[in-house]
């Protein structure tokens, strides 16, 4: 018995705990970000700098081709514009000429093959001062220039970029810059003219906690400890290690970092606004954005687990139009509705959404529908800043049954569900009634979608409703609605339910006079014929 009771306590105690967690675990699991968020993810890009010299002296000339620094940015447009933070690409000449010294540095290491004893981290770090000062003696011939790309995840390479449109130099404290980058058809993030309210659930994106340099070290040493895969020169070392670091990064793909609103601030004499959440490096540039996705401003440096600050997005709207660029709007889509709200396949239905404009510039969209059976529909919609429109769109159903689907506007989008209530079984009883006389209709509703539904099912006689019943059904669960009907008038009605329909007759009843007379002569017409056949055996 003690020994059973050594056995049965810790049991009792593991099952106490596992029941007192679970709750916990399961709704960590069932953590999500809104479609909205992960939407935005689309139109986030990675922002490398490189530099790309050549570096001469004490007899030795070697290629300066590798990556500066790493940040992130977002399209402005379908044009291929690029957000990002100034300083992301706009490396001064010292900067420059240091990295560009690092790879003459690495060139050193390899030639004297150093790396069979240290890893070239530590060897630049013990060497850098000696050439640095032997660069600023004139003893070394430096030319280096800046090359940044744009990487959306996803995609097999880097595209270059073509231009600077516009940069704010950091020290302003605006630290922004537009990208051209010769792509079109992006996917983009529209500016929201207003900021939620302090405590708002916000979201940064971008490509976080990578160190660029780094990664390219450490692919250098990668590839330069197995003596059977080396080189044979120095430039294509640093062609292998790029083509490495690139595919890992490919690899990372942006993340995501929740945080909450602050109060407004001003940075560097400029208006500003707070952000309370983690923010690491390698998010600069990234886009700091509401829960549907609208971006609410830029993200100028990554402050870890400090409460840092993102430049409104009113500073990136008067940014886009120095640089002659177009930006698209942030939009809100108001609740969808359908009418009819049970429909059969080939049923013409209308929807309509309010579509608000809560972005710097009047906008001009396509707004698409596409449901799961293959029904589609568009319709053209311009909306004002600052201002909403009823968007009302026409669209013929393809297939009865449910159907789920989406209404996209722009980079808004809602999320449709079309005959989640199916109905089945409508009896009618009597289907012939006297006037006046109560009739039972019933029917058979079944949420056959997997979310809760609320809905209204109307009763109507010869299209005029005349009852209404609310239904709120979870998903799977089903209900029996009944109603009672009448009609003072002799006629055949249409009784309508949803997508149902039954005919009933309403009819007076034969008086009773009338079925006495109708008796009495046919007792009188058997009488008659009886006589006859009598008189008929008579005279036989």
């Amino acid at each position: 018995m003690t020994k059973f009771r050594r056995i049965l306590i810790p049991a009792c105690l593991f099952l106490t705990l596992m029941l007192v967690l679970a709750p916990s675990v399961a709704s960590s699991a069932e953590k999500e970000y809104p479609t909205g968020v992960t939407a935005a993810k689309e139109a986030t890009v990675e922002v490398m700098t490189w530099v790309d010299g050549w570096v001469s002296g004490w007899g030795e000339i070697f290629e300066a081709r590798g990556p500066l620094s790493l940040g992130s940015g977002f399209f402005a447009n379908e044009n291929g514009d690029v957000f990002t933070a100034a300083h992301c690409v706009n490396m001064s000449d010292e900067e420059l000429t240091e990295y560009a010294l690092m790879y003459f540095i690495g060139g050193i290491w390899f030639e004297d093959e150093w790396y069979e004893r240290v890893d070239f981290g530590s060897f630049y770090n013990n060497y850098y001062s000696t050439v640095w000062w032997a660069w600023v003696q004139g003893e070394l011939t430096v030319t280096a220039e800046e090359v940044d790309y744009v990487y959306r995840y996803g995609e097999e390479e880097p595209h270059e970029v073509q231009d600077i449109r516009f940069r704010e130099d950091p020290e302003s404290g605006m630290d922004i810059a537009i990208l051209e980058t010769g792509l079109s058809g992006t996917p983009y993030i529209g500016l929201q003219s207003t900021t939620p309210p302090e405590g708002s659930r916000a979201y940064v994106i971008g490509y976080a906690g990578i160190d660029l340099t780094l990664e390219f070290w450490q692919a250098m040493d990668e590839i330069m400890a197995d003596p059977y895969q080396r080189p044979g020169t120095f430039a294509a070392l640093m062609r292998e290690a790029a083509d490495s670091m690139v595919a890992g990064l490919m690899r990372e793909g942006p993340s995501i970092e929740t945080g909450l609103l602050g109060s407004s601030t001003r940075i560097y004499e400029m208006d500003a606004r707070r952000f309370h959440g983690t923010s690491w490096g390698g998010l600069s540039g990234g886009p700091v954005i509401d829960e549907l996705g609208n971006c609410l401003g830029l993200l100028p440096w990554g402050q870890g687990n400090a409460r840092g600050y993102f430049i409104p997005a009113q500073h990136l709207n008067e940014a886009s139009q120095e640089a002659g660029i177009d930006t698209f709007p942030a939009l809100l889509i108001g609740p969808v509705t359908i009418e009819p709200y049970f429909l059969d396949g080939g049923q013409s239905f209308e929807l309509r959404a309010e579509v608000s404009n809560i972005g710097f510039a009047r906008g001009q969209y396509a707004a698409i529908l596409t449901l799961s059976d293959g029904t589609q529909a568009s319709q053209g919609l311009v909306v004002d800043a600052g201002s909403t429109e009823t968007l009302v769109l026409s669209a013929v159903k393809s297939a009865p049954g449910l159907s789920t689907g989406l209404l996209e506007i722009g980079r808004a989008s809602a999320e449709l569900t079309v005959n989640p209530i199916a109905l089945s079984n409508l009896t009618v009883k009597p289907l012939t009634a006297e006037p006046d006389e109560n009739i039972r209709v019933q029917v058979e509703a079944v949420n056959v979608s997997a979310e809760t539904v609320t809905a209204s099912l109307s009763l109507s006689i010869d299209g005029v409703v005349e009852a209404t019943r609310s239904l709120t059904l979870e998903g799977g669960a089903g209900e029996t609605v009944t109603f009672l009907v009448s009609r003072n008038t002799e006629a055949t009605y249409e009784l309508t339910v949803g997508n149902l329909s039954q005919p009933f007759t309403v009819k007076s009843p034969l008086p009773l006079t009338l079925i006495g007379v109708g008796v009495a002569g046919l007792l009188g017409l058997a009488g008659l014929v009886v006589g006859i056949i009598a008189l008929v055996r008579l005279r036989g």
